[in-house]
């Protein structure tokens, strides 16, 4: 089909399906509009346009190029867009569903209130300039590097990151929920309040990082490294933190609430006004750590170590501990009546019902 060709078929205004434009130069159509159904776009040229509302099924874009073009509320549905280019590329309220984007380039790339799911980007490489609101959702991200990105809002969900790279970017209330991030290893790095519910952590380590305001919740962090970070007000409730390590980290104002934090370390933390209330903390070390106002109660001590800690109004209230000379440590308090008289309380609400 040659260009001439295919403008004719534009101005019909009716479904294209079943034809090749395949190394075409389309530049300065207006595609806008159009439903494109089985069409072959391989290694053709669509740079330097605005599309808005036009639907690609099923369509080829293989080597295609996309510089510079303005994408608004499109759908590419099961597309292979293999070594595409879409540098300089603005994408806003676009859906891309079950289609192979492995080896592309999305280069000075603005994503906007997308949707992205059960496609593959594996091996692909990011630069955004932005990435606001958009999802990433079951997709394979193997390989697949996204430097000096700055997402806000962006969510990742339920997308295995373990060989995923992310050089230099920086995440501000992005979502990670039930993401797999095994074995990741991240340093300076921004991650302010960002979720990461149910995720995987497992031998993750965090250096120099901003983690202010995360949340994780429920997530599975056994033998996580955190290390000169910064965890202030971040949520560990439900955790499973087993053999987890932290190291000259600030943990003030963090909630710990119901964590499995067995065999645990806290080294040179400051754990300010922290609450570890019912957390299994059996056999952690808190080694030169600050437990000023940090709330201990009926959290599980037992055969824990604290080394030269600083205690200050630190509260061990129904706490299970090995060693009761604790209890009697400077700065220590063993009990509080307030809630003592809660849980007489609350147990005899228990028996009315």
């Amino acid at each position: 089909m040659t260009r001439e060709q295919f403008i004719t078929l534009l101005n019909r205004f009716e479904p294209l399906s079943d034809h090749s434009c395949a190394g075409l130069n389309l530049n300065g159509l207006d595609l806008s509009g159009h439903i494109f159904q089985n069409v072959d776009f391989s290694s053709a040229q669509l740079d330097d346009l605005t599309i808005e509302d036009t639907v690609f099924a099923n369509c080829r874009f293989s080597q295609a190029s996309f510089r510079q073009t303005k994408l608004a509320t499109c759908m590419f549905s099961e597309c292979t867009m293999t070594e595409a280019h879409f540098d300089h590329t603005s994408l806003f309220g676009t859906s891309i569903v079950r289609s192979d984007l492995s080896n592309a380039h999305f280069i000075t790339v603005s994503l906007d209130s997308c949707s992205i799911s059960s496609s593959d980007f594996s091996h692909s490489r990011f630069e955004l300039e932005k990435c606001l609101k958009t999802s990433f959702y079951q997709t394979t991200l193997i390989d697949t590097h996204f430097d000096h990105c700055d997402f806000e809002l962006a969510i990742f969900f339920q997308n295995d990151l373990r060989h995923t790279r992310f050089d230099g970017s920086y995440f501000d209330r992005a979502v990670f929920n039930e993401t797999n991030l095994n074995n990741q290893r991240f340093s300076g790095m921004t991650f302010n309040q960002c979720p990461f519910i149910k995720a995987n952590l497992e031998n993750t380590t965090f250096t120099d990082c901003i983690l202010s305001g995360c949340n994780f919740q429920a997530s599975v962090m056994r033998n996580a490294s955190i290390v000169k970070s910064d965890c202030t007000n971040a949520l560990f409730i439900d955790a499973d933190l087993t053999k987890s390590r932290f190291t000259d980290s600030a943990l003030t104002q963090s909630l710990w609430l119901n964590a499995l934090l067995i065999d645990a370390t806290y080294d040179r933390c400051v754990l300010t006004e922290s609450i570890f209330q019912r957390a299994n903390c059996e056999n952690a070390r808190f080694d030169h750590c600050d437990l000023t106002r940090t709330d201990f109660s009926w959290a599980n001590l037992r055969n824990s170590r604290m080394t030269t800690v600083h205690m200050e109004d630190t509260l061990y209230h129904g706490a299970l501990i090995s060693e009761p000379a604790l209890l009697y440590s400077p700065g220590a308090i063993a009990k509080r009546d307030y809630l003592h008289e809660s849980e007489r309380w609350t147990e005899a609400v228990r028996s009315a019902t």
